[in-house]
């Protein structure tokens, strides 16, 4: 019988479409930021344990999908700025 995945579904941290609840926030931020270009800029204490991670100021539509494992997949694409 194959292990029940983790992570059920990903949700934002309140109306923060942005923010991504994870289990380590130091692993996490590690991760993200040489695979996504993405620098800490930011880290916070309260209310909750957040890191803020930057690109280069272009604009980026992105999405988060949790696969039937239980592996949470990020995506992202520039924001075509002539089309918006």
């Amino acid at each position: 019988m194959a292990a029940a995945g983790l992570y059920e579904a990903a949700f934002p941290f309140a109306d923060d479409v942005l923010a991504l609840p994870v289990e380590d926030i130091d692993r996490t931020a590690e991760w993200y930021g040489p695979r996504f270009g993405l620098v800490e800029v930011e880290r916070r204490d309260s209310p909750v344990p957040t890191v803020i991670l930057e690109r280069d100021g272009e604009k980026f539509q992105v999405f988060f999908v949790v696969a039937p494992d239980g592996l949470c997949y990020y995506f992202h694409q520039p924001i075509d700025r002539a089309g918006a």
